[in-house]
């Protein structure tokens, strides 16, 4: 299998790419280079009920080892930072990609309640941090293929994350929500 099949395939079942730059993933039918991956984001993973919620969207240029991605929450009170852990869906793992802020890794606070679009960009290997740090973009997916991948949301009460949500392919006959 060369590298961008087995790339491809990471991407699509994992969903893991975000990471690599993105987050959610699933083939578009245009451009079977880009894919799509979703994390539906709630407070269901920390056993909190705060009513926040969210979603985060990627989508993978697996050709050009890049991923812009869009994090959206809902009704989230003093917001901090989002990122991109290592993990499966009852794991804590790693950052591995940090989406807010997006020029820097110190937590920037919004005050009160928070509804819209929280950070949007595009991420490269240059961006990789902790364990995908110095990774090239084949590398990183290989790692994420392994471990998957998480959307994690921060705020000022629940610092260690108060909505969270797997990193996981779109169904392409699905009609993305903006």
């Amino acid at each position: 299998m060369n590298g961008r099949d087995h790339t491809r395939r990471w991407v699509l079942r994992t969903g893991g790419t975000l990471i690599a730059g993105g987050m959610t993933i699933g083939v578009g039918s245009a451009d079977e280079h880009l894919i799509r991956e979703r994390a539906e984001l709630t407070d269901e993973a920390h056993g909190l009920d705060t009513g926040a919620s969210g979603h985060a969207t990627f989508l993978v240029n697996v050709e050009e080892g890049i991923v812009d991605y869009e994090v959206h929450i809902d009704r989230i009170c003093d917001p901090t930072q989002a990122h991109v852990h290592l993990g499966g869906p009852d794991e804590d793992g790693p950052v591995v990609g940090w989406l807010y802020p997006e020029d820097g890794q110190e937590p920037r606070h919004i005050e009160g309640f928070f509804s819209g679009t929280l950070a949007e960009g595009t991420t490269t290997p240059d961006d990789f941090v902790g364990p995908l740090e110095g990774l090239s973009f084949e590398e990183a997916v290989e790692v994420l293929e392994e471990e998957g991948a998480y959307v994690n949301v921060h705020t000022v009460e629940h610092p260690a994350g108060e909505i969270r949500g797997q990193i996981e392919p779109v169904d392409p006959n699905e009609v993305e929500e903006t």
